[in-house]
């Protein structure tokens, strides 16, 4: 089905590989026919050979002319020095390739696409049937997806940025606001108002929205309600509530839809990645469709943000070995490929990590880490834990029968500041990476309590539950919760952080309302972290009910999202009695894995 429009390639300059020297060819906008008719285009990098090579195929929303220089895990180029085809290939409805976009259910609207794409590929003359995937975040999702329809050629997946199961995805309830309800949604309108263009029918105003959108997410952000968010008339784009539903069609699938896949999958993410996590790597090795899928998969964490894999994050230096290409992962991901395409090499332990401090990559055969100790450390105060400068403290000890709950106010209209959180980055304010909290812990609205400083070198590596008592005056609320580090000079670091819409406390499928003034109990995940603690370090916990505009502000009406112009104050309390133990969940390494070096660079 296979051909070169206008037989347009390109050779590169000579590699070696093998002994041999050989030149790369590139084709552009092959074009693909699904099983439906729709025309789907890809641009091919292969090895210009006589001989047949596998193939890597990565299917995006975002323009395969640019995704060349986009793939930050494993280089297209590097991949086909290596003798694979790299393949990238616009889905439906986007760019270069024909049809209609399905945005609510990403999922299925990639099934069957994504096993015709794979078979494709096993058919073209120069490939020798076998097919792996790679890509990040939603082509993360395309991977996924085709696994689902577990097409015969397909030997591995590789998707990164994309790790959190149902347990935590976006069930916490609250949009991401800034980076995906705004940034995204505005880069993605781009598309459909360049093709709206030629036939007339694009209104010149929906550009000025989407370029002020790019150039200020904060500002627009700031609507409300948020229902008239981004209203592009002729763009026919997503509004509100509809990304609202296809997230809430991703986080139902987690953990469901890996028990389809037949094939091994290498996940990659970072610790500030905005989907860091290993619910998915979990639920493969635990209940995937074949033997193969569940023994082969395997978990990497870097130090890293969703858009980012450098030797820093955030304020926060890594060291050498801290970036990508300083981890070896380029040459993990070959490795990968080199076991499930060709059946050569050898594999890697099943979990590799990086801890942040040390600055040491580590190795695991499961995840939570074997031997992990899951530490509570309780909140206490005397009633006054409102900010750095309060008596909030955090410690081993279980709370007395005497302790005073502490109470903080929540205004909609005057909501934390988002500062240092995991994000999706798309040019807003909110910055992923660890950044000084000190400008966030000066507010009365904020819960802050600290350790005494450890004496010992501690590696926090695991994931993160705060477990909180509470109560409020009123029928929904955002709790938001932050783990940090404090260096003896003050400095506040966010490590992990999370946020639970209250009407969620019960699981995302079972929303209930809260009773004003009962005492209710929740938990909120943080996700994982990879830390070491140096002496003189002290651990610290943040609780409010806002991130903007990070997170969208919960106007603490009850009513459903995207639909207040205005809000409701809400007075809450956490309550840390013995009776109402709130803690936090740090998981601790009582013994730490040795270093391990990464492999050589591609």
């Amino acid at each position: 089905m296979g051909h070169v429009n206008g037989g347009l390639h390109v050779r590169f300059v000579p590699w070696f590989h093998g002994g041999v020297t050989h030149s790369l060819r590139m084709d552009f906008d092959v074009e693909m026919k699904t099983r439906d008719g729709v025309i789907l285009r890809a641009d091919v990098l292969r090895p210009d050979i006589e001989a047949k090579v596998p193939a890597i195929l990565a299917r995006t929303p975002y323009n395969k002319s640019m995704q060349f220089n986009m793939q930050s895990h494993l280089r297209p180029v590097a991949a086909a020095q290596a003798g694979y085809a790299y393949v990238i290939q616009d889905i439906r409805g986007r760019y270069r390739s024909e049809g209609e976009w399905d945005f609510k259910d990403l999922t299925a609207a990639n099934i069957d696409d994504g096993v015709d794409a794979v078979e494709w590929l096993a058919s073209e003359p120069w490939c020798d049937g076998h097919v792996g995937m790679a890509g990040g975040s939603y082509v993360a999702e395309t991977q996924m997806a085709a696994a689902m329809g577990q097409p015969p050629h397909l030997g591995c997946i590789a998707p990164s940025l994309m790790g959190v199961g149902k347990e935590r995805a976006f069930a916490h309830g609250s949009l991401p606001l800034e980076s995906m309800v705004v940034g995204w949604m505005s880069g993605l309108a781009i598309d459909r108002l360049l093709k709206l263009m030629p036939t007339g029918d694009l209104n010149p105003a929906d550009f000025k929205v989407v370029l002020d959108a790019l150039q200020r997410p904060d500002l627009a952000a700031s609507v409300l309600p948020l229902d008239d968010l981004l209203t592009l008339e002729s763009a026919g784009m997503p509004r509100y509530a509809d990304t609202a539903e296809m997230v809430a069609n991703v986080t139902r699938l987690k953990g469901e839809q890996e028990k389809l896949f037949a094939c091994p999958a290498l996940w990659t993410t970072g610790w500030y990645d905005n989907a860091a996590g290993a619910e998915q790597f979990n639920a493969m090795r635990e209940t995937a469709a074949t033997d193969a899928a569940r023994d082969g998969t395997r978990l990497i964490f870097g130090g890293w943000t969703h858009n980012y894999a450098l030797s820093f994050v955030g304020s926060l230096g890594l060291g050498a070995l801290g970036s990508v290409e300083g981890g070896g992962v380029p040459a993990l991901h070959l490795q990968f490929y080199d076991r499930h395409l060709r059946g050569a090499g050898h594999d890697f332990a099943p979990v590799r990590y990086f801890v942040m401090g040390a600055n040491e990559w580590r190795e695991a055969d499961s995840w939570p880490v074997p031997g992990t100790e899951h530490q509570r450390w309780y909140l206490h105060s005397r009633g006054g834990a409102n900010s750095g400068g309060g008596d909030g403290v955090l410690s081993r000890d279980e709370p007395s029968a005497s302790e005073t709950a502490d109470r903080f106010t929540y205004d909609p209209m005057d909501p934390v500041p988002s500062w240092g959180f995991r994000v999706m980055y798309t040019g807003g304010t909110t910055v992923a990476g660890p950044f000084d909290q000190r400008r966030v812990e000066q507010r009365d609205d904020v819960l802050v309590y600290t350790s005494a400083p450890f004496t010992a070198p501690t590696e926090v590596v695991g994931d993160i539950d705060v477990h909180l008592f509470f109560s409020t005056d009123v029928r929904d609320t955002d709790l938001i919760a932050k783990l940090c580090v404090v260096w003896p000079d003050g400095t506040s670091l966010n490590l992990a952080d999370g946020a639970l819409r209250t009407r969620f406390r019960g699981g995302f499928d079972n929303p209930v309302l809260l009773e004003p003034g009962e005492i209710h109990e929740a938990t909120v995940g943080l996700g994982p972290t990879g830390y070491r603690f140096e002496p003189g370090m002290s651990l610290r916990l943040q609780i409010t009910s806002s991130a903007f505009p990070h997170l969208e502000r919960n106007m603490n009406t009850g009513n459903e999202g995207g639909a207040d112009a205005t809000g409701i104050v809400a007075h809450t309390s956490v309550l840390h009695d013995a009776l109402h133990a709130s803690y936090v969940s740090v998981p601790v390494q009582a013994e730490p894995s040795p270093m391990v070096l990464p492999p050589l660079p591609v």
